[in-house]
């Protein structure tokens, strides 16, 4: 997995959380959670961590400094239905005016299911939907399941074999 800028504008780019970056992701997962451990943070980064990225794994979104402004988990699973099903979750973002923090994590979303070749996503916004307005969400072609949990499906186009990446599941 890359780390990419969403744009050349952007202010913000997407990195897939490692182990030299787990630390600095803490003090934003304490915010949301003032009762979050360090020990309990590095568990559960470590757990996603050790995934093979075409599985699963954390995301970071930061800024040119390095400061890390936003974070979730993604898992990748096979369905029958949908094929390649990417569920993000553990939504966590830094409350900042407007609603450019929620695009970034929506477009960011939708560039690792093209890069994972997931046609269906779904998103459980938990608790950052205070945070961010949902008309992000629905602007970007989801739909609601639930309270915080929306889905988005696309078309994919199966890729020739031994292009794009593989799933070992």
């Amino acid at each position: 997995m890359r780390s990419w800028p969403l744009n050349q504008e952007d202010t913000f780019h997407i990195v897939p959380l490692g182990p030299a970056s787990m630390r600095r992701a803490y003090p934003l997962a304490h915010a949301h959670d003032s009762k979050l451990e360090l020990s309990q943070w590095l568990i559960f980064a470590r757990a996603f961590i050790k995934l093979s990225p075409n599985r699963g794994g954390l995301i970071a979104i930061e800024d040119a400094r390095g400061y890390i402004h936003g974070l979730y988990s993604y898992g990748l699973r096979l369905s029958l239905k949908h094929q390649k099903i990417l569920r993000v979750s553990d939504v966590i973002l830094c409350n900042l005016p407007g609603s450019h923090l929620g695009s970034v994590l929506v477009n960011s979303v939708q560039a690792l299911a093209d890069e994972l070749e997931a046609n269906t996503i779904i998103l459980d916004w938990g608790d950052a939907s205070h945070i961010q307005c949902p008309s992000v969400i629905s602007h970007a072609g989801f739909d609601r399941l639930m309270d915080h949990s929306y889905i988005w499906t696309q078309t994919v186009l199966p890729k020739r074999a031994g292009i794009g990446p593989s799933l070992a599941i």
